[in-house]
């Protein structure tokens, strides 16, 4: 039995004891640091399926290294006006009409006859199907 196998079977029996574990009683239980990421999460959920609760240190779950202070979060500015924003944020022009798909009917353009017969196809098909369901569930 490797050592790593020794050390879950010793936090897996201490865990049943007290109910939960946190990360440093794992880590003193166990070689967690020669664990990669996920085998050590792969390890916290085979615990937590025995029903063990694994207390997670909230400094482990940051992207960044344990002990380095957390960055101050960033204050997010508005632009003030459109001529602030950058280009790739502002909205298109009011004045210039947004651009058409290749043969999309201009803005404003009657339907296309095509377009008013299949409505009416569909329209039909509807109407007729639910005159059948009605008529099968009055024979039935």
């Amino acid at each position: 039995m490797s050592d790593l196998e020794a050390g879950f079977d010793r936090a897996l029996a201490e865990g049943r004891r007290r109910g939960a574990l946190s990360v440093a009683e794992l880590a003193r239980l166990m070689p967690i640091d020669r664990l990669g990421a996920d085998e050590l999460a792969a390890t916290i959920a085979r615990l937590e399926d025995a029903g063990i609760e694994v207390e997670l240190d909230p400094e482990l779950l940051g992207a960044r290294p344990p002990g380095e202070p957390a960055a101050p979060p960033v204050a997010a500015r508005l632009p003030e006006s459109e001529a602030e924003a950058p280009a790739a944020v502002r909205p298109w022009p009011r004045h210039a009409p947004a651009p058409q798909a290749v043969g999309a009917p201009a803005a404003g353009a009657a339907p296309r006859a095509s377009t008013r017969w299949l409505r009416w196809t569909v329209l039909a098909a509807f109407v007729l199907a639910c005159l059948f369901i009605a008529l099968a569930a009055r024979l039935a």
